[in-house]
């Protein structure tokens, strides 16, 4: 079979670029077979005139040739075919193009990482905090909102509640004023006054008395910046205090037998006074410091570090 005047146009541009049937159908993704049936004029084996002349311009664009002379030539041989509206869609390669792109797919993949980077910080960080926040919900601390400078005169209620049901240091303070002669009162002693039989101690008496002999520790906390706070008071499982104090809040005041320990999550800003008395610096800014102070039998407060 002869080839056609379009057909012979194109198989010798194509084979003076060096090009195979092969070459232009990577290229255009026009299968060859088709390739050889426009340089042969087999115009039959083509798809419809529409298709058959989006093949043509493609392939004259793939050899490097003008689409519009092509199509010229195209039209002196099936002229009734050139008249056809020329399909959109063989303007463009026929590649599928994906549903979804890299970029849809790459910010799925970070939403799902943070959701579950979220999910995982609120079961294993929020999760248990809430859980003992609600567990020592019932343990509400007893607090005597107190001034510093009070705290002396809390110490008859604690000898009191140490010592049960014996005497208290005012009474004993006295039966030894009852004991001290006149003599001794002038001279620096106890001075007592006798009213219907009873001894009255002076009042300068039953304070340095109760001041000697007070049972008991009285701890008063002050926060001087944001701090985590526990109190634990003798043998109570339960914390008596659990949670933050912060700066210019009333100082926390407790009582115990003879026992108190203190966790705090900032120790150079708490600042803790036992029995009227600083108990010095408890470690720097932002150390977290468990301490506990003891009552001794002699009455000495001995401080130690867990």
């Amino acid at each position: 079979m002869s080839l056609s005047e379009l057909g012979a146009y194109l198989q010798r541009q194509r084979e003076e670029s060096g090009l195979s049937y092969a070459d232009i159908e990577a290229q255009t993704r026009i299968r060859a077979k088709y390739l050889r049936a426009i340089e042969f004029g087999e115009w039959d084996s083509l798809p419809p005139g529409v298709y058959t002349r989006g093949l043509v311009k493609m392939y004259a664009r793939a050899l490097g040739l003008s689409a519009s002379t092509v199509m010229r030539m195209y039209a002196k041989e099936r002229p009734n075919e050139a008249r056809l509206p020329e399909p959109q869609l063989m303007s463009r390669p026929l590649i599928r193009q994906p549903r979804l792109s890299f970029e849809t797919v790459l910010s799925g993949v970070v939403f799902l990482v943070a959701a579950g980077l979220f999910g995982w910080m609120v079961v294993t960080q929020l999760g248990p905090v809430v859980r003992r926040l609600a567990a020592d919900g019932d343990a509400a601390p007893s607090v005597v909102p107190t001034s510093t400078g009070a705290a002396p005169a809390a110490a008859t209620p604690i000898a009191t509640r140490q010592l049960g049901g014996t005497t208290t240091s005012a009474t004993r303070a006295a039966g030894a004023a009852a004991e001290t002669s006149p003599t001794a009162a002038g001279n620096g002693g106890t001075a007592v006054a006798a009213l219907g039989g009873t001894t009255v101690p002076q009042p300068t008496v039953a304070a340095t008395t109760s001041a000697t002999t007070t049972l008991g520790l009285v701890i008063q906390i002050e926060a001087v910046e944001d701090a985590w706070l526990s109190v634990y008071l003798d043998d109570d499982a339960k914390p008596a205090f659990y949670t933050f104090l912060k700066p210019g809040a009333t100082p926390l005041r407790f009582e115990a037998r003879s026992l108190v320990r203190l966790r705090t999550g900032n120790a150079g800003g708490t600042r803790v006074s036992l029995n009227g008395r600083d108990a010095g610096s408890l470690g720097d800014k932002g150390d977290v410091k468990e301490l506990q102070w003891r009552l001794a039998a002699d009455g000495t407060i001995v401080q130690q570090e867990l």
